[in-house]
Protein backbone atom coordinates (compact mmCIF):
# COMPACT_ATOMS: atom_id res chain seq x y z
CA UNK A 1 0.00 0.00 0.00
CA UNK A 2 1.23 3.23 -1.11
CA UNK A 3 1.57 6.22 1.63
CA UNK A 4 2.76 9.34 1.90
CA UNK A 5 6.73 10.39 2.54
CA UNK A 6 8.75 7.66 2.10
CA UNK A 7 6.01 5.64 3.83
CA UNK A 8 6.13 1.92 3.39
CA UNK A 9 3.62 0.31 1.04
CA UNK A 10 2.63 -3.68 1.22
CA UNK A 11 4.15 -5.35 -1.87
CA UNK A 12 4.24 -2.71 -4.60
CA UNK A 13 3.83 -3.96 -8.17
CA UNK A 14 4.48 -2.09 -11.45
CA UNK A 15 3.82 -4.36 -14.37
CA UNK A 16 4.79 -3.28 -17.98
CA UNK A 17 3.03 -6.33 -20.00
CA UNK A 18 3.01 -6.36 -23.47
CA UNK A 19 1.38 -9.48 -24.85
CA UNK A 20 1.59 -11.57 -27.95
CA UNK A 21 1.27 -10.66 -31.36
CA UNK A 22 -1.36 -12.25 -33.35
CA UNK A 23 -0.40 -11.38 -36.47
CA UNK A 24 -2.04 -9.39 -38.80
CA UNK A 25 -0.91 -5.55 -40.41
CA UNK A 26 1.77 -3.50 -38.33
CA UNK A 27 0.05 -0.32 -38.30
CA UNK A 28 -2.07 0.18 -35.16
CA UNK A 29 -5.01 2.39 -35.82
CA UNK A 30 -6.11 3.20 -32.25
CA UNK A 31 -3.95 3.58 -28.71
CA UNK A 32 -6.61 2.41 -26.18
CA UNK A 33 -4.93 4.28 -22.87
CA UNK A 34 -6.64 3.18 -19.62
CA UNK A 35 -5.58 5.27 -16.79
CA UNK A 36 -6.59 4.36 -12.78
CA UNK A 37 -5.17 6.69 -10.37
CA UNK A 38 -6.17 6.51 -6.47
CA UNK A 39 -5.63 10.59 -6.81
CA UNK A 40 -8.67 10.94 -3.61
CA UNK A 41 -6.83 9.27 -0.73
CA UNK A 42 -5.76 11.35 2.12
CA UNK A 43 -2.29 10.41 2.64
CA UNK A 44 -1.38 9.37 -1.22
CA UNK A 45 -3.58 11.16 -3.11
CA UNK A 46 -1.16 14.18 -4.56
CA UNK A 47 1.65 11.48 -5.30
CA UNK A 48 -0.61 9.34 -7.23
CA UNK A 49 -2.00 12.98 -9.39
CA UNK A 50 1.61 13.48 -10.20
CA UNK A 51 1.98 10.00 -11.87
CA UNK A 52 -1.45 10.66 -13.50
CA UNK A 53 -0.45 13.56 -14.84
CA UNK A 54 2.86 12.44 -16.38
CA UNK A 55 1.52 8.89 -17.83
CA UNK A 56 -1.52 10.45 -19.12
CA UNK A 57 0.67 12.31 -20.98
CA UNK A 58 2.84 10.05 -22.40
CA UNK A 59 0.18 8.36 -23.84
CA UNK A 60 -1.15 11.63 -25.07
CA UNK A 61 2.74 12.24 -26.77
CA UNK A 62 3.08 8.68 -27.71
CA UNK A 63 -0.21 9.08 -29.65
CA UNK A 64 0.58 12.00 -31.26
CA UNK A 65 3.52 11.04 -32.33
CA UNK A 66 3.04 7.86 -33.84
CA UNK A 67 -0.10 8.98 -35.82
CA UNK A 68 -2.27 6.86 -33.94
CA UNK A 69 -6.01 7.95 -32.58
CA UNK A 70 -6.01 8.14 -28.86
CA UNK A 71 -9.30 6.36 -26.80
CA UNK A 72 -8.81 7.63 -23.13
CA UNK A 73 -10.12 6.14 -20.44
CA UNK A 74 -9.84 7.96 -17.18
CA UNK A 75 -10.51 6.94 -13.25
CA UNK A 76 -9.17 10.04 -11.46
CA UNK A 77 -10.31 12.20 -8.33
CA UNK A 78 -13.51 9.61 -7.69
CA UNK A 79 -13.82 6.60 -6.54
CA UNK A 80 -12.40 3.25 -8.15
CA UNK A 81 -14.98 0.48 -8.11
CA UNK A 82 -13.49 -2.73 -8.94
CA UNK A 83 -16.87 -4.47 -10.66
CA UNK A 84 -16.91 -1.19 -12.97
CA UNK A 85 -13.27 -1.29 -13.60
CA UNK A 86 -13.41 -5.09 -14.20
CA UNK A 87 -15.95 -4.48 -16.88
CA UNK A 88 -14.73 -1.64 -18.71
CA UNK A 89 -11.50 -3.97 -18.96
CA UNK A 90 -13.41 -7.04 -20.27
CA UNK A 91 -15.73 -4.39 -23.22
CA UNK A 92 -12.59 -2.07 -24.31
CA UNK A 93 -11.96 -4.63 -27.42
CA UNK A 94 -9.48 -3.34 -29.24
CA UNK A 95 -8.97 -3.90 -33.49
CA UNK A 96 -6.53 -6.40 -34.06
CA UNK A 97 -3.81 -3.90 -35.28
CA UNK A 98 -4.61 -1.41 -32.09
CA UNK A 99 -2.33 -0.73 -28.94
CA UNK A 100 -3.74 -0.93 -25.59
CA UNK A 101 -1.77 0.66 -22.26
CA UNK A 102 -2.78 0.32 -19.07
CA UNK A 103 -1.35 1.93 -15.91
CA UNK A 104 -2.31 1.94 -12.41
CA UNK A 105 -0.66 3.89 -9.44
CA UNK A 106 -2.60 3.79 -6.10
CA UNK A 107 -2.24 1.11 -3.20
CA UNK A 108 -1.24 -2.62 -3.65
CA UNK A 109 -0.49 -5.76 -2.30
CA UNK A 110 -0.50 -9.09 -2.26
CA UNK A 111 -1.49 -12.14 0.03
CA UNK A 112 0.08 -15.49 0.99
CA UNK A 113 -2.28 -17.14 -1.21
CA UNK A 114 -1.59 -15.66 -4.83
CA UNK A 115 0.38 -17.71 -6.69
CA UNK A 116 2.27 -15.55 -8.58
CA UNK A 117 4.83 -12.74 -8.46
CA UNK A 118 2.81 -10.12 -9.44
CA UNK A 119 0.69 -7.67 -7.06
CA UNK A 120 -3.06 -6.41 -6.91
CA UNK A 121 -4.22 -3.36 -6.91
CA UNK A 122 -6.39 -1.85 -3.79
CA UNK A 123 -9.39 -0.46 -5.04
CA UNK A 124 -12.83 0.93 -3.44
CA UNK A 125 -13.36 -1.04 0.29
CA UNK A 126 -9.84 -2.84 -0.32
CA UNK A 127 -11.05 -4.76 -3.06
CA UNK A 128 -8.27 -6.27 -5.09
CA UNK A 129 -7.89 -7.08 -8.37
CA UNK A 130 -5.30 -8.99 -9.68
CA UNK A 131 -2.25 -7.55 -11.76
CA UNK A 132 -2.40 -10.97 -13.87
CA UNK A 133 -6.33 -11.15 -14.45
CA UNK A 134 -6.09 -7.79 -15.68
CA UNK A 135 -2.72 -8.97 -18.30
CA UNK A 136 -4.92 -12.27 -19.20
CA UNK A 137 -7.70 -10.60 -19.70
CA UNK A 138 -6.49 -7.64 -22.18
CA UNK A 139 -4.49 -10.36 -23.90
CA UNK A 140 -7.36 -12.61 -24.91
CA UNK A 141 -8.40 -9.44 -26.82
CA UNK A 142 -6.02 -9.61 -28.84
CA UNK A 143 -4.44 -6.50 -29.56
CA UNK A 144 -1.33 -5.91 -31.69
CA UNK A 145 0.64 -4.78 -28.42
CA UNK A 146 -0.63 -4.94 -24.96
CA UNK A 147 1.44 -2.42 -22.33
CA UNK A 148 -0.15 -2.56 -18.25
CA UNK A 149 1.91 -0.96 -15.59
CA UNK A 150 0.25 -1.09 -12.07
CA UNK A 151 2.15 1.43 -9.44
CA UNK A 152 1.57 0.06 -6.17
CA UNK A 153 4.91 2.13 -4.95
CA UNK A 154 5.94 4.75 -3.00
CA UNK A 155 8.73 7.14 -4.91
CA UNK A 156 11.11 9.95 -4.62
CA UNK A 157 13.03 9.76 -7.39
CA UNK A 158 11.96 13.16 -10.43
CA UNK A 159 11.51 12.85 -13.80
CA UNK A 160 12.11 16.67 -16.29
CA UNK A 161 9.41 18.34 -16.47
CA UNK A 162 9.45 18.06 -20.22
CA UNK A 163 7.83 15.31 -19.95
CA UNK A 164 4.53 16.83 -18.70
CA UNK A 165 5.17 19.88 -20.87
CA UNK A 166 5.73 18.82 -24.27
CA UNK A 167 3.68 16.86 -26.94
CA UNK A 168 6.36 16.31 -29.49
CA UNK A 169 9.11 15.14 -26.90
CA UNK A 170 11.58 12.02 -28.65
CA UNK A 171 11.56 10.91 -31.77
CA UNK A 172 8.81 10.53 -33.94
CA UNK A 173 10.21 7.32 -35.65
CA UNK A 174 10.92 5.85 -32.07
CA UNK A 175 7.22 6.12 -30.85
CA UNK A 176 6.49 4.64 -34.18
CA UNK A 177 8.77 1.77 -33.49
CA UNK A 178 7.98 1.30 -30.01
CA UNK A 179 4.05 1.56 -30.43
CA UNK A 180 2.97 0.77 -33.87
CA UNK A 181 5.22 -1.85 -34.74
CA UNK A 182 6.77 -3.70 -31.03
CA UNK A 183 5.33 -7.22 -30.65
CA UNK A 184 5.68 -9.26 -27.77
CA UNK A 185 5.17 -9.98 -24.30
CA UNK A 186 6.79 -8.12 -21.43
CA UNK A 187 5.42 -7.99 -17.66
CA UNK A 188 7.39 -6.06 -15.06
CA UNK A 189 6.78 -4.75 -11.18
CA UNK A 190 8.63 -2.07 -9.02
CA UNK A 191 9.48 -5.05 -6.13
CA UNK A 192 9.92 -8.28 -6.09
CA UNK A 193 7.94 -10.65 -3.27
CA UNK A 194 8.57 -9.52 0.45
CA UNK A 195 9.90 -6.14 -0.84
CA UNK A 196 8.02 -2.75 -0.40
CA UNK A 197 7.91 0.66 -3.04
CA UNK A 198 8.24 4.46 -2.02
CA UNK A 199 6.87 7.65 -3.15
CA UNK A 200 6.05 11.30 -1.95
CA UNK A 201 3.67 13.84 -2.95
CA UNK A 202 6.49 16.13 -4.34
CA UNK A 203 8.08 13.79 -7.29
CA UNK A 204 5.71 10.78 -7.25
CA UNK A 205 6.35 6.78 -7.46
CA UNK A 206 10.35 5.79 -7.54
CA UNK A 207 9.82 3.58 -9.96
CA UNK A 208 7.17 5.41 -12.36
CA UNK A 209 9.99 7.84 -12.28
CA UNK A 210 12.47 5.26 -13.32
CA UNK A 211 10.60 3.90 -16.05
CA UNK A 212 10.31 7.72 -17.74
CA UNK A 213 13.50 8.70 -17.18
CA UNK A 214 14.65 5.15 -19.52
CA UNK A 215 11.44 6.05 -21.53
CA UNK A 216 12.43 8.97 -22.14
CA UNK A 217 16.28 9.00 -23.33
CA UNK A 218 14.91 5.86 -25.74
CA UNK A 219 12.58 7.97 -27.48
CA UNK A 220 15.14 10.57 -27.53
CA UNK A 221 17.86 8.44 -28.80
CA UNK A 222 19.25 8.09 -32.47
CA UNK A 223 19.34 4.51 -32.45
CA UNK A 224 15.69 2.85 -32.40
CA UNK A 225 14.73 1.84 -29.47
CA UNK A 226 13.34 -1.46 -28.57
CA UNK A 227 10.90 -2.74 -24.86
CA UNK A 228 13.38 -4.85 -24.21
CA UNK A 229 16.29 -2.75 -23.54
CA UNK A 230 13.92 -0.11 -21.51
CA UNK A 231 12.50 -3.31 -19.58
CA UNK A 232 16.29 -4.24 -18.64
CA UNK A 233 17.25 -0.75 -17.78
CA UNK A 234 14.09 0.34 -16.18
CA UNK A 235 14.85 -3.23 -13.87
CA UNK A 236 17.89 -1.15 -11.91
CA UNK A 237 18.14 -1.90 -8.19
CA UNK A 238 16.56 1.53 -6.47
CA UNK A 239 18.34 2.40 -3.25
CA UNK A 240 17.47 4.96 -0.85
CA UNK A 241 19.54 4.83 2.23
CA UNK A 242 18.71 1.54 3.80
CA UNK A 243 15.58 0.70 1.27
CA UNK A 244 16.25 -1.25 -2.12
CA UNK A 245 13.34 -1.89 -4.34
CA UNK A 246 14.09 -4.76 -6.75
CA UNK A 247 12.46 -3.97 -9.82
CA UNK A 248 11.34 -7.90 -11.84
CA UNK A 249 10.57 -8.48 -15.14
CA UNK A 250 10.20 -11.18 -17.83
CA UNK A 251 9.63 -11.32 -21.34
CA UNK A 252 8.21 -13.38 -24.10
CA UNK A 253 8.51 -13.32 -27.52
CA UNK A 254 7.46 -13.99 -30.52
CA UNK A 255 8.77 -16.21 -33.54
CA UNK A 256 8.70 -15.51 -37.10
CA UNK A 257 5.01 -17.66 -37.96
CA UNK A 258 3.53 -15.48 -34.64
CA UNK A 259 3.75 -18.12 -31.99
CA UNK A 260 4.79 -17.14 -28.66
CA UNK A 261 8.06 -18.81 -27.66
CA UNK A 262 9.69 -19.78 -24.53
CA UNK A 263 9.17 -16.96 -21.68
CA UNK A 264 12.92 -15.19 -20.49
CA UNK A 265 12.63 -14.42 -16.94
CA UNK A 266 14.48 -12.99 -14.76
CA UNK A 267 14.78 -15.14 -10.92
CA UNK A 268 11.66 -16.94 -10.48
CA UNK A 269 9.24 -15.01 -11.94
CA UNK A 270 6.96 -16.46 -14.79
CA UNK A 271 3.70 -15.48 -16.34
CA UNK A 272 0.73 -17.24 -17.82
CA UNK A 273 1.90 -17.79 -21.89
CA UNK A 274 -1.79 -19.69 -23.19
CA UNK A 275 -3.87 -17.95 -25.43
CA UNK A 276 -7.20 -18.82 -24.53
CA UNK A 277 -9.28 -16.34 -22.65
CA UNK A 278 -9.59 -15.31 -19.12
CA UNK A 279 -11.96 -17.28 -17.43
CA UNK A 280 -15.36 -15.23 -16.82
CA UNK A 281 -16.51 -13.15 -13.73
CA UNK A 282 -14.22 -11.45 -11.30
CA UNK A 283 -10.31 -12.24 -10.90
CA UNK A 284 -10.00 -14.14 -7.91
CA UNK A 285 -6.52 -13.33 -5.71
CA UNK A 286 -7.46 -14.01 -2.18
CA UNK A 287 -6.86 -10.59 -0.92
CA UNK A 288 -7.40 -9.95 2.66
CA UNK A 289 -8.88 -7.10 4.77
CA UNK A 290 -11.64 -6.21 2.57
CA UNK A 291 -14.76 -4.51 3.90
CA UNK A 292 -16.68 -5.85 5.90
CA UNK A 293 -14.15 -8.40 7.90
CA UNK A 294 -12.37 -6.81 11.16
CA UNK A 295 -9.16 -6.91 9.50
CA UNK A 296 -10.98 -4.28 7.05
CA UNK A 297 -11.97 -2.31 9.99
CA UNK A 298 -9.28 -1.67 11.22
CA UNK A 299 -7.60 -0.22 8.18
CA UNK A 300 -10.08 2.23 7.92
CA UNK A 301 -9.62 3.25 11.34
CA UNK A 302 -5.94 3.62 10.74
CA UNK A 303 -6.58 5.44 8.03
CA UNK A 304 -8.62 8.30 9.87
CA UNK A 305 -5.71 9.22 11.94
CA UNK A 306 -3.89 11.94 10.59
CA UNK A 307 -0.60 11.98 10.32
CA UNK A 308 0.76 14.33 12.28
CA UNK A 309 -0.66 12.53 15.17
CA UNK A 310 1.09 8.85 15.01
CA UNK A 311 4.66 8.61 16.10
CA UNK A 312 7.36 9.30 13.27
CA UNK A 313 8.56 5.74 13.17
CA UNK A 314 4.94 4.69 12.02
CA UNK A 315 6.33 5.44 9.02
CA UNK A 316 8.62 2.47 8.11
CA UNK A 317 6.87 0.15 9.81
CA UNK A 318 3.41 0.90 8.18
CA UNK A 319 4.19 -1.25 5.31
CA UNK A 320 4.43 -4.23 7.32
CA UNK A 321 1.38 -3.62 9.54
CA UNK A 322 -0.62 -3.26 6.68
CA UNK A 323 0.55 -6.46 5.21
CA UNK A 324 -0.03 -8.32 8.41
CA UNK A 325 -3.42 -7.08 8.58
CA UNK A 326 -4.46 -7.94 5.19
CA UNK A 327 -2.54 -11.06 5.40
CA UNK A 328 -4.18 -12.39 8.38
CA UNK A 329 -7.98 -13.87 7.71
CA UNK A 330 -9.17 -12.02 10.68
CA UNK A 331 -6.87 -14.73 12.63
CA UNK A 332 -7.69 -13.32 16.38
CA UNK A 333 -3.88 -13.71 17.39
CA UNK A 334 -2.70 -11.80 14.37
CA UNK A 335 -5.16 -8.90 14.69
CA UNK A 336 -4.43 -8.34 18.22
CA UNK A 337 -1.13 -8.08 18.04
CA UNK A 338 -1.77 -5.58 15.18
CA UNK A 339 -4.31 -3.27 17.07
CA UNK A 340 -1.63 -2.84 20.15
CA UNK A 341 0.85 -1.61 17.15
CA UNK A 342 -1.78 0.58 16.22
CA UNK A 343 -2.56 1.94 19.40
CA UNK A 344 1.19 2.47 20.45
CA UNK A 345 1.60 4.37 16.98
CA UNK A 346 -0.99 7.35 18.42
CA UNK A 347 0.91 10.25 20.29
CA UNK A 348 -0.60 10.54 23.89
CA UNK A 349 -1.45 14.26 23.05
CA UNK A 350 -4.02 13.24 19.74
CA UNK A 351 -6.08 11.09 22.55
CA UNK A 352 -8.01 12.05 25.58
CA UNK A 353 -6.48 12.68 29.19
CA UNK A 354 -8.29 9.77 30.06
CA UNK A 355 -6.86 7.40 28.04
CA UNK A 356 -3.36 6.92 30.50
CA UNK A 357 -5.58 6.04 33.32
CA UNK A 358 -7.47 3.61 30.99
CA UNK A 359 -4.29 1.95 28.79
CA UNK A 360 -3.23 -0.54 31.35
CA UNK A 361 -6.64 -1.88 31.53
CA UNK A 362 -7.45 -1.52 27.75
CA UNK A 363 -4.31 -3.30 27.21
CA UNK A 364 -4.41 -6.16 29.58
CA UNK A 365 -7.70 -6.40 27.75
CA UNK A 366 -6.21 -6.91 24.24
CA UNK A 367 -3.54 -9.09 25.05
CA UNK A 368 -6.14 -11.19 26.95
CA UNK A 369 -8.95 -11.24 24.38
CA UNK A 370 -10.25 -14.52 23.53
CA UNK A 371 -13.03 -13.57 20.45
CA UNK A 372 -13.90 -11.10 17.80
CA UNK A 373 -16.47 -9.46 19.75
CA UNK A 374 -14.24 -8.70 22.72
CA UNK A 375 -11.93 -7.62 20.57
CA UNK A 376 -14.18 -5.53 18.73
CA UNK A 377 -15.36 -3.92 21.98
CA UNK A 378 -11.82 -2.62 22.44
CA UNK A 379 -11.31 -1.35 18.76
CA UNK A 380 -14.37 0.93 19.73
CA UNK A 381 -12.93 2.12 22.90
CA UNK A 382 -9.37 2.42 21.31
CA UNK A 383 -11.38 4.80 18.28
CA UNK A 384 -13.40 6.81 21.45
CA UNK A 385 -10.20 8.01 22.73
CA UNK A 386 -8.96 9.63 20.04
CA UNK A 387 -9.89 13.09 19.62
CA UNK A 388 -12.02 14.63 16.76
CA UNK A 389 -9.19 16.70 15.40
CA UNK A 390 -6.70 13.85 15.67
CA UNK A 391 -8.62 12.29 12.73
CA UNK A 392 -9.92 13.84 9.28
CA UNK A 393 -12.56 15.59 9.08
CA UNK A 394 -13.74 13.03 7.03
CA UNK A 395 -14.22 10.46 9.50
CA UNK A 396 -16.89 12.10 10.83
CA UNK A 397 -19.13 11.46 8.23
CA UNK A 398 -17.70 8.01 7.68
CA UNK A 399 -17.86 6.83 11.38
CA UNK A 400 -21.80 6.46 11.31
CA UNK A 401 -21.41 3.52 8.33
CA UNK A 402 -17.55 2.15 9.85
CA UNK A 403 -19.84 1.64 13.37
CA UNK A 404 -22.55 -0.12 11.14
CA UNK A 405 -19.95 -2.02 9.65
CA UNK A 406 -18.56 -2.73 13.27
CA UNK A 407 -22.43 -4.40 14.05
CA UNK A 408 -21.25 -7.54 11.68
CA UNK A 409 -19.20 -8.71 14.10
CA UNK A 410 -20.48 -10.61 16.94
CA UNK A 411 -21.90 -8.85 20.01
CA UNK A 412 -19.51 -8.04 22.65
CA UNK A 413 -21.66 -7.29 26.62
CA UNK A 414 -20.49 -4.13 25.58
CA UNK A 415 -20.56 -3.56 22.32
CA UNK A 416 -24.48 -2.10 22.20
CA UNK A 417 -23.43 0.77 24.47
CA UNK A 418 -20.45 1.71 23.12
CA UNK A 419 -21.85 1.57 19.82
CA UNK A 420 -24.50 4.24 20.62
CA UNK A 421 -21.76 6.55 21.87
Amino acid sequence: MKRLNRGLKSLAGIALALPLAFGGALQAQTLHAFMVGDTIDRNIGPSDRIDMNKMTQLVRTAAENSGMQLNLVSYMDRALPRQEIMTRIQNLRPGPDDTVFFYYTGHGYRTRNMTTGWPAMALDNYQGLDEMWVYNTLKAQRPRLLIVLMDACNGVASIPDTVLATRTLGNADNYRALFREARGGYIMSSSKPGEYSWADNTNGSYWTNQFLRVFTAAVGSPQTPSWDNIVRQAAAVIRGGDDVMTPQYAIQQISDSGSPVALTADGQTTIADNNDPAPPGPPSPDIGGESGSLGGLILKLEESIKWEAQERDWQSVRGNWLAKVRNSNDSLATLREAVLELERSVRYNAQDPSWRNDRPAWLSGVQSANSKSQLRDLILKFEQSIKWESQYEEWQDERDGWLSEMQSVSYGPESQALLAA
